[in-house]
């Protein structure tokens, strides 16, 4: 999918946002709405905006985060001229016509609306604060709209902080112990019982697969109770997602639309108001493995040389496993086998 990046944008700007230990999912279009909205509020303030604070949701709901996407950002540079990301870096983007939607209530043009916003985001950095966060950067293209992207270490703490929630949240399952469907049973979805899940299911088999590997390569060992494996990676406690360099070490457009596909999917659970086609988000996300899986090799070679890419792939392969297995079991109401 292309992202509605311009190659025609202004300067890079960060801000933060904040995660609390509490949040089982970390929606990254959540974060971004809840920050423009506080930002809608600022706005109002402060340009007299003639519009009731109370729609300001409604409006960042329809038209404030569109769905993310992988597109090319351009080389970040420092006062000194000095290249901090590398030219056409691949990144997760989020884009905004929020803007837009503010001409029809201001006699300003939207890119000097965009331009308004940015100054209210980038606004209390809150360095000091010691919770979780993710530091963002934001363009404004060329139209106006406004680029939001994950700079390596926010794309490094978020997908942290997903592993801490597959270790930490379990999955709520409602199916009977069997391996496939059962058309007869009551407690299957309707979309499931109308569509071929079988491939959903057969990626999700096919990543449990895949982490017996990398258990047997010793590159993982997973946490063992009496009865079952949990899935829960116990070593190494903590995943390197950056380089020496504090790049992003997985770097193929495979990997990155494994990421993109797997935003989505974690956007849709949080959104809990919105009815969701979980067939199709669980299919995207199984096609996406599976070509990051054909294209980004963890065992020999990689896992001799480079170990950190390997360990990593295969936590990417851990957070596919848990949210194709939330979406089999909790929204399809359908097991998620092991293997078939």
């Amino acid at each position: 999918m292309d992202s509605n990046v311009s190659k025609n944008t202004f300067s890079h700007n960060f801000f933060k946002v904040r995660l609390t230990q509490e949040q089982a999912v970390i929606s990254l279009r959540s974060l971004l709405a809840e920050r423009l909205l506080q930002t809608l509020n600022l706005y109002q303030q402060r340009w007299n905006l003639p519009l009731d604070s109370r729609f300001f949701p409604t409006i960042i709901d329809a038209n404030g985060i569109l769905s993310c996407s992988v597109g090319q950002i351009l080389p970040l540079k420092n006062q000194g001229n000095q290249i901090l990301f590398k030219p056409s870096i691949t990144a997760i983007v989020y884009s905004s016509p929020i803007s837009f939607t503010l001409t029809r209530y201001s006699s300003l043009f939207s890119i000097t609306i965009a331009k308004n916003l940015l100054e209210l985001l980038t606004l209390n950095h809150d360095h000091n604060t010691i919770e979780p966060n993710l530091k963002l950067g934001i363009e404004i293209a060329a139209d106006g709209w406004l680029n939001f992207y994950l700079t390596p270490q926010a794309l490094s703490t978020w997908l942290q902080q997903l592993m801490i929630g597959l270790n930490t949240y379990a999955i709520q399952a409602s199916v009977s112990n069997v391996n496939l469907i059962d058309a007869t049973d009551q407690s299957i979805s309707n979309a499931a019982k109308k569509a071929n899940i079988l491939p959903i299911q057969y990626a999700h088999a096919r990543c449990c697969s895949l982490l017996r590997l990398g258990e047997q390569a010793k590159l993982i060992a997973f946490k063992k109770d009496s009865n079952d494996h949990t899935w829960q990676i116990q070593d190494p406690l903590s995943i390197s997602w950056l380089d020496q360099q504090q790049n992003f070490c997985l770097e193929g457009a495979s990997e990155y639309y494994l990421l993109q596909q797997l935003s989505i999917v974690i956007d849709a659970f949080a959104n809990a108001n919105k009815s969701d086609n979980w067939v199709k988000l669980g299919m995207n996300l199984s096609v996406a493995s599976e070509i990051f899986q054909a294209e980004c090799r963890f065992l020999g070679e990689v896992a001799i040389t480079t170990p950190n890419i390997a360990i990593a792939r295969l936590g990417l392969i851990a957070l596919v496993r848990y949210w194709l297995e939330k979406i089999l079991q909790e929204k399809l109401k359908v097991i998620a086998p092991r293997s078939l």
